[in-house]
């Protein structure tokens, strides 16, 4: 979601704050999907993988790409996430 800051990731969910106005918003999800920018940041796959017992790294966290590759990597990987 643009124009939000994560705050906490919840069992059921996360808290985002709205930079327009800095409300706070909660949206439910099963799943967090974060893009945090090109370059990996080994310190936060880390602080994830330390925190959750499932992690999958895709994209730029694994490596620096392009958008293209990011996606269908993502696509690719979808599909072997289980419950």
């Amino acid at each position: 979601m643009l124009g939000h800051k994560a705050l906490q990731i919840a069992e059921d969910g996360v808290v985002l704050e709205r930079l327009a106005d800095g409300e706070k918003v909660f949206v439910n999800a099963e799943t967090i999907i974060l893009a945090l920018g090109v370059q990996p940041r080994k310190e936060v796959v880390k602080a994830f993988k330390d925190a959750f017992a499932q992690v999958h790294i895709i994209g730029d966290a694994n490596r620096g790409g392009k958008i293209l590759e990011a996606t269908q990597e993502a696509y690719g990987r979808a599909f072997v996430f289980e419950s």
